[in-house]
């Protein structure tokens, strides 16, 4: 068991590594705040599920999946793999959207006319991104919930 004697600021914000707290409980501290910010913003994007909500849910996934990459020896064996690939499948999907919505964003503008080939190209990007969005916002709320399930799983 490793045991820090020293007060030491190992990430940006406030997750400070405490003295004589061991690694594996700082760890886990750090993987727990990182699940309750990705479950706030699964959170937002079941309710208003817009492109800066999906952004900022991407943003949350990718920086716990970060994490738990960094910090995988500290957890039991194949744990953090576990969660990684849960909210990997769910950033996958996202991760359509938000291009299907940069694309039609980079588009818009000479797509205004209803004459322009690029109106018909925009309004079927719009309904593919919302196709992906309908199986996307089911598998937010599963996640959501497991979440709660790695919460408790993380406390003991």
């Amino acid at each position: 068991m490793i045991v820090v004697r020293r007060r030491r600021r190992l990430v940006s914000g406030r997750m400070r590594l405490r003295r004589r707290q061991t690694l594996r409980v700082w760890a886990r501290d750090v993987v727990q705040a990182r699940l309750r910010i990705l479950e706030r913003e699964l959170g937002r994007l079941e309710s208003v599920p817009g492109a800066e909500t999906i952004h900022s849910t991407r943003v949350a996934g990718r920086r716990l999946r970060a994490a738990l990459r960094h910090l995988e020896p500290c957890f039991m064996a194949q744990e953090a793999e576990h969660l990684r690939l849960e909210v990997r499948r769910v950033a996958g999907l996202l991760g359509q959207i938000r291009d299907l919505d940069i694309l039609v964003e980079n588009v818009a503008t000479d797509a205004r006319s209803k004459r322009s080939p690029l109106f018909l190209l925009v309004h079927r990007l719009t309904a593919r991104r919302q196709n992906i969005l309908s199986r996307s916002i089911p598998e937010a709320h599963k996640l959501r919930e497991h979440l709660v399930w790695w919460h408790d799983r993380l406390k003991t």
